[in-house]
């Protein structure tokens, strides 16, 4: 194995992954977190309207943002946009003189290194966009934290967390498939791994709300 030509791969390939991970994704998430943001205040301010408790509209609308929704969303982003960069990635690997299995090697710790940097960035772009969202969407706009703990803005992040391990796991699977001869097939395996990876996201997002409510209970 030729080290510097491996080196000089792997950069390439890391850099691929990060610059669009960061750019595509953050179109992407500060979008859905600037909507999702004025949705959750509106029907915050709905449902407390008729409690006369409009000045806690921003801490229950913060709390369901930062625990709920933003991280779902990043997951869910980096479910279908990691398979379409790999496959692209892949495209570009194939002009190398590497063997399969340090093209393979390449791709998968590009991929798992580009999605460690990228997720806490994507996650702390929601948070921001979508709790100014809702900040400048209420009427009342009282910042008491007295709903929202500091282990909220850090549970976020640990959920994201566990969903890149799940999909760097899961890209072993994909990227191996990519390594076919027909065009078709790899279109394909890119489908299959978009879709496999969004259900895993939801599924396992279900999973951990439907624990920690169990554990604050």
């Amino acid at each position: 194995m030729d080290k510097l030509q491996y080196k000089d791969w792997y950069n390439k390939s890391r850099k691929f992954h990060l610059l669009w991970l960061l750019f595509l994704g953050g179109i992407i998430v500060i979008g859905y977190a600037y909507g999702i943001g004025k949705v959750i205040a509106g029907q915050t301010a709905a449902e407390l309207s008729k409690s006369n408790l409009q000045h806690l509209i921003f801490q229950i609308a913060c709390s369901s943002l930062t625990k709920d929704l933003i991280p779902l969303g990043v997951g869910a982003t980096l479910a279908w946009l990691s398979p379409l960069l790999g496959i692209f990635a892949h495209y570009m690997m194939q002009k190398s003189e590497l063997s399969g299995i340090d093209q393979r090697r390449i791709l998968i710790t590009a991929r798992l290194k580009s999605l460690l940097i990228a997720a806490p960035i994507l996650t702390i772009a929601g948070i921001v966009t979508s709790l100014s969202s809702a900040y400048f969407a209420t009427k009342y706009r009282n910042l008491s934290t007295d709903l929202i703990s500091i282990k909220d803005y850090f549970e976020p992040f640990a959920i994201v967390l566990l969903f890149v391990i799940v999909l760097s796991v899961l890209s072993f699977m994909e990227i191996k498939f990519f390594f076919k001869e027909k065009v078709a097939i790899r279109i394909g395996v890119c489908i299959t791994a978009i879709i496999i990876n969004t259900l895993t996201i939801i599924i396992m997002d279900f999973g951990i709300r439907h624990l920690l409510l169990k554990l604050h209970s």
